[in-house]
């Protein structure tokens, strides 16, 4: 939205943004740039000189009826450029308002943006650095738990006394409670890290000092702002050249993501932080620091925990993608809950049910959680993988996996898996099901046969398995051995054998 100076000097400027906003077609799209931009040309040639004078004019009135200025924007300008040259010849006695003129002559709009930006944020950093987090806490708290429990207009009373009681008071203070150190974190954070328009806090050699290494722990020590001190592993080489990193113009980013805070001694601490560096080659440095405290560790697994309950969530509405997103990023938290078998065996079976559903995410298709659905057999056997290096010995877990390399089209791979469950669960008459199934499309006759007369061993009622063996006799071309399976399979009621048999001069005229 633009600034309040345009729309009162040009009112059909906001009448455009107006349709705009209740009908937002490309023509008035295209209108309302044209009258934008024709009217930033009107400023800067200054052919609008009665700008200045009527938006000021305006602001001055409403300060002398209301007694408080209703725009901040004049009190930054008039806060930050005291010696602004007033504009000759406006006729506008405040001095306030002749500093506003000035600012919006001289640097038109934005310039006064960034000034009350400037203003804001130095006030706001002084406020900051004053302010405890159990006070922020309580402000915090208090004014989303106001909100909360007020009463909507559409909102039956009964449905008002489920949704707020005692428990979820409780509960809700207690989440609150845990927002409030991401929002004190973010608001300190953002005045020593964070650019405009961006998400992530950026660091360079500017921002640390004390910096040494230890080369017996391989570890780089240094200090940051409101981080504090941060303990890096890294080899010798990389700790040598570490400074020079953060300055090297080959290198296209340098972030920290994957920060945590935690609370001790109501002060701001780093439970854990990702430091990275990426190179314009694509090539990624990244350097994890992990607070070992039992309050650092408590906090991660909270973080961690709350990806996953998003991720529930969105698995109670089929929205596979969305849930795996979720999944994905807690694996990026060293906790309890992702070091197990169980976490990353249910992350596989979700990118199956993701594929299976055969519904294609519409935002899976650009940005870096990108091409989920078509890679969901590869990410399923990654996932399975990671499961079996926590329990190795788990035979279901290794004919997860062979199911997973059987969908990458991996053969060779699904057949090792299978076999290796098989020596972990050896009566286990599925598996043998689907090794012969494996080399029957491999056309491997004789351990067709062995793993199929396994299934006869533990089932020998199994028609399925004793038409199998003599299809397989069949292909190698043995019509005695064809035909006393087929007979077995034919007298425990298979169709399949009951009509070759039938018709077995036709069959072997066919096949032989």
């Amino acid at each position: 939205m633009l600034c309040e100076g345009l729309y009162f000097t040009f009112p059909e400027l906001k009448e455009l943004e107006n349709r705009l906003y209740e009908n937002p077609t490309q023509e008035l799209v295209s209108s309302y740039n044209r009258e934008y931009n024709k009217t930033m040309r009107y400023i800067q040639q200054g052919e609008q000189g009665q700008l200045p004078k009527l938006w000021a004019q305006k602001i001055y009135e409403e300060y002398r009826a209301t007694g408080k200025w209703t725009h901040p924007f004049l009190g930054a300008v008039y806060t930050t450029a005291p010696d602004a040259s007033p504009v000759l010849g406006v006729g506008v006695e405040n001095e306030e308002a002749k500093m506003l003129i000035a600012v919006v002559v001289s640097g038109t709009i934005m310039s006064g943006q960034k000034t009350l930006r400037g203003v804001q944020r130095e006030k706001l950093k002084k406020e900051r650095q004053s302010e405890t987090f159990s006070h922020f806490t309580n402000r915090y708290v208090a004014e989303e738990m106001e909100e909360w429990q007020t009463k909507g207009e559409y909102e039956k009373t009964a449905d008002y006394q489920t949704r707020v009681n005692e428990e979820t008071r409780r509960q809700k203070t207690d989440e609150l409670t845990y927002k409030a150190i991401e929002a004190y974190a973010k608001q300190i954070m953002e005045d020593v890290f964070y650019e405009d328009n961006n998400y992530y806090p950026f660091f360079s050699s500017s921002a640390i000092s004390e910096n040494k290494y230890d080369a017996d722990k391989e570890t780089y020590y240094f200090n940051m702002p409101v981080l504090g001190t941060i303990s890096l592993k890294m080899s010798a080489d990389e700790a040598r050249n570490f400074p020079s990193y953060l300055s090297d113009d080959g290198i296209n980013s340098k972030r920290i993501d994957n920060i945590v805070f935690f609370i001790r001694n109501d002060k701001l601490e780093l439970a854990m932080a990702d430091f990275v560096l990426t190179y314009f080659s694509d090539n990624v440095k990244r350097y994890r620091y992990v607070n070992s405290s039992p309050e650092a560790q408590k906090q991660i697994e909270r973080k961690a925990q709350e990806y996953i309950n998003r991720g529930n969530d969105y698995l109670k509405s089929d929205n596979y993608w969305r849930a795996i997103i979720n999944f994905e990023r807690v694996g990026r938290y060293p906790t309890a809950i992702t070091e197990n078998a169980d976490f990353y065996s249910k992350l596989g079976d979700i990118y199956f049910q993701y594929k299976n559903s055969g519904r294609h995410a519409e935002g899976d298709g650009d940005g870096y959680y990108s091409g989920i659905y078509s890679r969901a057999e590869k990410k399923a056997v990654e996932a399975y993988e990671k499961a079996i290096t926590f329990d190795p010995n788990n035979a279901a877990l290794c004919e997860k996996l062979g199911d997973a390399f059987i969908k990458d089209y991996k053969k060779t791979k699904a057949i090792e898996s299978y076999e290796k469950a098989i020596l972990l669960d050896s009566d286990n008459v599925t598996l043998y099901e689907k090794l012969g199934s494996v080399f029957f499309k491999d056309e491997q006759w004789s351990k067709v046969i062995e793993a199929y007369e396994k299934i006869v061993s533990l089932n020998p009622n199994s028609s399925t398995a004793l038409h199998n063996i003599g299809v397989c006799y069949t292909k190698l071309r043995d019509k005695k051995k064809a035909k006393e399976f087929f007979t077995q399979a034919a007298q425990l009621g298979d169709s399949d054998a009951q009509e070759n048999l039938k018709n077995w001069k036709q069959y072997v005229k066919r096949n032989f």
